[in-house]
């Protein structure tokens, strides 16, 4: 496989394959995954274990005017504001995290190294569990633009709100799901992957 290196320039990002020694302009590739992932730059939540988004919405600013002696209201519309809203939803859960992106089992929980994944209701179940919906808590409501990316949606760039946790009794608890709302906040391209510290690329200082 060639080395593949990403280089910024002022018409455009290219990529530079090491066996033809050549600049070329990438292409577009579509990504095929499941379930549904939250990103900061630094960690990336897994929505595993019943993601929702129970609603997708434009929103639009409309203003209506009702003028004296007309029988039906105007509408007055921004023309530029657009931006997409939709709440989210999922059970959380470490076990949606054994690849470690968002929290280290040994470090952040506290597992012994040889811990064997569970569903059962134990003590130690419960105590991990708890660590890891807590620190799921408290990253969700910082105040930072996190990247949505989901294969029924697609990506987007937002900001978080109105996050709450909702128990599951049956399981005394051990497990809660979390909701929250996404708005979008801006376009999704490579100029704002880079803004936003979801990309780093090399760049080209040539002329």
């Amino acid at each position: 496989m060639p080395v593949v290196k990403w280089r910024r320039k002022k018409d455009g990002y290219l990529t530079y394959d090491e066996n033809d020694a050549d600049w070329i302009y990438s292409s577009i590739v579509e990504a095929s995954f499941e379930d549904a992932f939250l990103f900061d730059g630094d960690k990336q939540l897994r929505i595993r274990f019943n993601p929702k988004v129970s609603s997708f919405k434009t929103v639009i600013s409309d203003t209506k005017k009702v003028a004296i002696g007309n029988k039906y209201p105007y509408f007055f519309r921004n023309g530029i504001v657009a931006y997409k809203e939709f709440p989210i939803s999922g059970l959380i859960s470490y076990l949606s995290d054994e690849n470690e992106y968002f929290m280290l089992r040994e470090k952040d929980l506290g597992m012994d190294y040889d811990w064997q994944d569970s569903t059962d209701i134990t003590d130690e179940n419960l105590i991990y569990e708890r660590r890891f919906k807590m620190a799921v808590l408290d990253w969700l409501n910082e105040d930072n633009v996190k990247l949505f990316k989901s294969p029924g949606e697609g990506n987007y760039i937002v900001r978080i709100s109105n996050v709450s946790l909702q128990p599951n009794d049956s399981l005394s608890r051990m497990l809660h799901t979390f909701t929250c709302t996404a708005t979008e906040i801006s376009d999704f391209n490579i100029d704002t992957l880079l803004d936003y510290n979801f990309l780093t690329v090399e760049e080209d200082t040539s002329s």
